[in-house]
């Protein structure tokens, strides 16, 4: 990172070690601990008002810094009118051929076969499906900048100035679709999203959940779409959206059901997905007890914020 660089580690809640481990490592001033978990954006706001930076970057635990090259990062920031720069990151086992740094938003109704049918198909089709809407551009696009581009907030630059014309992460959202809200606003201000192969990281994706098709990985990815569905397309397009995405998990058990009548040998793992997919939507309906939970977070209540009301039935 840059010499004099202020490293800021927020601690959003965690019930291990982590603040002890890093304490070593910094001066105890510049380890923020927020007390309980009230999501990514709070934390990372929290994190960007105690920085004075004219360049706020944010690096998500599960990232690793690979390399920094001064001179692309001058180039980068020095742009007028930029706003924000994404990195280059490539996942945890060091696969380089997908990076991504500039991506588009996805199609509206894209994350509800996500969503749903990632609990029930292997795990490299919940990985390409997530990533249908990547992108692989490091270069500045005026072409991008006019469609719906937005950058991961795993591992993003974002210029103080802009930061505060809109506002930072909405803490509205608890857990994902924040970054793509807030780049969102950005564009909306005026400002140019950038991406720049100055820094490269490796991230983990989904290291706080284990599996990128669990459960409650699914959850958390439900409620933040919904709420940026809500906020930017409006109520009933988020009601009619979630019960698209309630439709295509009652196809997927459906479809369970079927290899468990048709295909014995599956059977076994068939009934285990039925059951993460009978988990994922008590989640959130908040109807019962799932086997599955998400301590310390109602996520049925995450729901029903986004949707605006009351579930549709």
């Amino acid at each position: 990172m840059p010499a004099g660089a202020e490293i800021i580690v927020v601690d959003n809640g965690s019930s291990d070690q982590t603040v002890a481990s890093v304490a070593g490592a910094i001066p105890r001033q510049q380890i923020l601990e927020c007390g309980d978990n009230r999501g990514f954006g709070y934390g990372c706001n929290r994190g960007a008002s105690r920085g004075s930076g004219e360049w706020i970057v944010f690096l998500n635990p599960d990232c690793v810094l690979r390399s920094f090259d001064q001179n692309a990062w001058d180039v980068a920031i020095s742009r007028p009118g930029v706003g924000a720069v994404g990195f280059r990151t490539i996942d945890g086992s060091g696969d380089d051929s997908r990076m991504r740094v500039l991506r588009n938003e996805p199609p509206l109704l894209c994350p509800a076969l996500q969503y749903s049918w990632g609990v029930t198909l292997p795990k490299h089709f919940h990985t390409r499906l997530s990533a249908f809407h990547v992108k692989d551009r490091c270069a500045p696009s005026r072409r991008a900048q006019q469609r719906k581009a937005w950058l991961s907030g795993a591992a993003l630059a974002v210029n103080r100035v802009a930061w505060e014309q809109v506002g930072g992460f909405d803490e509205g959202f608890f857990l994902y679709s924040e970054d793509i809200d807030l780049c969102t606003r950005l564009r909306k201000a005026g400002w140019m999203l950038i991406g720049s192969s100055c820094i490269e990281v490796s991230h983990s994706s989904g290291q706080s959940f284990g599996d990128p098709s669990s459960v409650r990985r699914l959850a958390f990815g439900v409620a933040g779409w919904l709420t940026y569905v809500n906020k930017w397309r409006g109520r009933r397009t988020a009601g009619a959206a979630y019960r698209f995405f309630r439709m295509n998990c009652q196809a997927a058990r459906a479809a369970l059901l079927v290899a468990c009548i048709f295909r014995p040998r599956l059977r076994a793992r068939a009934l285990a997905k039925r059951r993460d997919l009978e988990d994922l939507l008590t989640l959130l309906s908040g109807s019962r007890s799932p086997a599955s939970g998400a301590p310390g977070v109602d996520l049925a209540g995450l729901v029903r914020l986004a949707l605006g009301a009351e579930q549709p039935r």
